[in-house]
């Protein structure tokens, strides 16, 4: 039984189809356009379609099950998108709520979907693919799925303190960046175990904006709660990863 793998294999084919496979603009349509749900819905089946083939080869789950699983969790997806998240939204108060609680029912399908398939696996990965699959999933959760939560947290607070003359699209798509390629370096670190080594990094980022932060303290709250929330995340979801897989 390799419950883990199939389970770190599913998570990654979520965050694929939801996340990379979904830019900013097709968020924000999909909020407002039936239709722009219907390819959001595609667009997440064709990022499930090869780690369900991957369980089927690689794991050695029938091929059946594993059309089935990937039918039922495109259906259930196209569910919660178009009937549950905006009774989800209407019932709590902020995006982050909202957002976290989305993302826990889908990953609870990929759960229930992972238990199921795992039951009827008959292999399992060699220790250089599993390694593999650590890593690949620990860095996609690291960089664009929680850019999205840094995001939603910080948005809140910067319109709280209303910043003069607000953000310039370039200082923002900078700013994401930055802070993709922080999450980034920091889930490599997490994965080696160079836990000293994320202090450095954080470390270069505030000395960068060591004029702002000792200008504003508005400005210097903000940075840090983003930055706090940046880390913790990049942390949390390699160790989170490391210990699904032995599951």
């Amino acid at each position: 039984m390799s419950l883990g793998e199939t389970l770190c294999l599913l998570l990654l084919g979520h965050v694929v189809g939801d996340f990379y496979f979904q830019s900013d603009e097709m968020a924000i349509a999909k909020e407002r356009s039936y239709a722009e749900r219907v390819r959001h819905g595609v667009f997440y089946a064709l990022g499930m379609a090869p780690v369900l083939v991957a369980i089927a080869i690689f794991l050695g789950s029938p091929l059946v099950l594993a059309v089935v699983a990937w039918m039922v969790l495109s259906a259930m997806h196209g569910v919660i998108d178009f009937m549950i998240r905006p009774r989800i939204k209407s019932m709590t108060h902020g995006e982050v709520q909202a957002f976290l609680l989305d993302q826990a029912l889908h990953v609870g399908c990929c759960v229930v979907a992972g238990v199921f398939l795992a039951k009827n696996a008959s292999r399992e990965l060699s220790p250089y693919w599993a390694e593999t699959l650590v890593w690949t999933a620990s860095l996609a959760l690291c960089i664009v799925p929680s850019c999205v939560l840094v995001k939603l947290l910080l948005g809140s607070l910067r319109r709280d303190a209303a910043f003069p003359g607000g953000f310039r699209k370039d200082a923002a798509n900078s700013g994401r960046a930055i802070g993709m390629l922080e999450r980034a370096i920091v889930g490599v670190l997490t994965l080696l175990g160079q836990y000293d080594a994320i202090a450095f990094v954080v470390a270069a980022k505030s000395i960068a904006r060591y004029e702002k932060l000792k200008d504003d303290k508005t400005f210097a709250e903000v940075y840090l709660v983003g930055t706090l929330a940046s880390v913790a995340t990049a942390i949390f979801l390699p160790l989170f990863v490391r210990w699904a897989m032995v599951l």
